[in-house]
């Protein structure tokens, strides 16, 4: 998530620079390209890799309730299902910026703002704080063995800190 919200943020004030205060559609549409991007690396590096950027940095990946190993490629993309629809959505007004497209846009981000509220309550009440789309996707995110600095793994006694 938090690797995410970096790059929405990047892509919105990239757009607020870069485009016509009058056409708010170029906003929109490096919104969405930066967006884009970032979905699709998430989906290939928890994939491959167990983990993002984000997840790394703290020492965790995502594993497959399944296997114990890491998730598949289906499982990865029907995780990052509503923010790939989300940062999808953006594309609709280029091809179209009327107000209809407009509002089905603003709709779409709406539906993606109550999405994440309650997938942070599942979160907070579920007793292994499994995410609605860790729990839909048969998913777990666990520390990561081979992380520098884990007291799970077989790095674990090279990296006790010293007094």
């Amino acid at each position: 998530m938090l690797d995410r919200t970096g790059m929405t943020v990047f892509g919105v004030i990239l757009g607020k620079i870069w485009t016509d205060p009058t056409n708010p559609t170029h906003a929109y549409l490096i919104a969405a390209i930066s967006g884009t991007i970032y979905e699709i690396y998430a989906v290939i590096s928890q994939w491959k890799l167990g983990s993002t950027f984000g997840k790394s940095s703290t020492g965790l990946k995502l594993i497959s309730d399944d296997t114990q190993k890491n998730i598949s490629l289906k499982q990865s993309t029907a995780r990052e299902l509503g923010p790939i629809i989300m940062f999808a959505a953006p594309f609709l007004l280029v091809l179209d910026y009327s107000q209809d497209t407009f509002n089905l846009v603003k709709s779409i981000f709406v539906l993606a703002l109550i999405w994440n509220i309650i997938d942070a309550f599942v979160f907070i009440i579920n007793k292994k704080h499994k995410t609605l789309q860790d729990i839909l996707t048969k998913v777990t995110c666990v520390p990561d063995p081979n992380w520098i600095g884990s007291k799970y793994g077989t790095n674990a006694k090279s990296n006790k800190h010293s007094a």
